[in-house]
């Protein structure tokens, strides 16, 4: 509507796989696909109207790309590729004056999330999670992560690139 491009949020993803040892090379090249390629193809098209703008990236990451949290191997190896390629592609944007950086979100409860899904199946054992695995004891929200990105596009941020920023409770130490 402007003309140009200022903000660019990657917020694509799947975690959806089989068990470890029973996933083809398809399921691998699909976790690919929509959680790393999808990122980069974004940014790659993105980039010419970013660096007229000066604008900022911000990847939606997750903690399974951090650390191994039990979610699937082909999950947490693109979310990895995706941390590893914002800090790899941060000096070369920077030379355009434009940012990137990511979030990685632990376990984060809205409508229609995996968490909502596994509460309604064995609210105990998510209960269990919380308590001794996260130490906020709490799922995250939509807001919280919305918050985080918004400081991450603000000028308020403006030093900032390159960097993969944890919003987890606590889970990840």
């Amino acid at each position: 509507k402007y003309g140009k491009l200022d903000i660019l949020i990657c917020n694509v993803g799947g975690g959806t796989s089989k068990p470890h040892g029973k996933e083809s090379i398809d399921d691998w090249q699909k976790m690919y696909e929509i959680n790393f390629l999808s990122t980069i193809n974004m940014i790659k098209y993105a980039e010419k109207y970013l660096s007229k703008s000066k604008g900022t990236i911000v990847c939606i990451s997750s903690i399974a790309g951090i650390d191994r949290i039990g979610a699937t191997l082909p999950y947490s190896t693109a979310k990895a590729a995706m941390n590893m390629y914002v800090k790899g592609v941060s000096k070369y944007l920077a030379t355009q004056e434009i940012r990137i950086n990511a979030v990685a979100p632990g376990n984060i409860m809205f409508d229609g999330s995996v968490w909502e899904r596994k509460m309604k199946d064995n609210p105990n054992r998510v209960r269990k999670i919380l308590r001794e695995e996260v130490s906020l004891k709490r799922f995250g929200t939509p807001e919280e992560i919305g918050n985080l990105v918004g400081f991450l596009v603000s000028p308020v941020s403006s030093f900032i690139t390159g960097q993969i920023i944890i919003a987890d409770g606590g889970q990840v130490r």
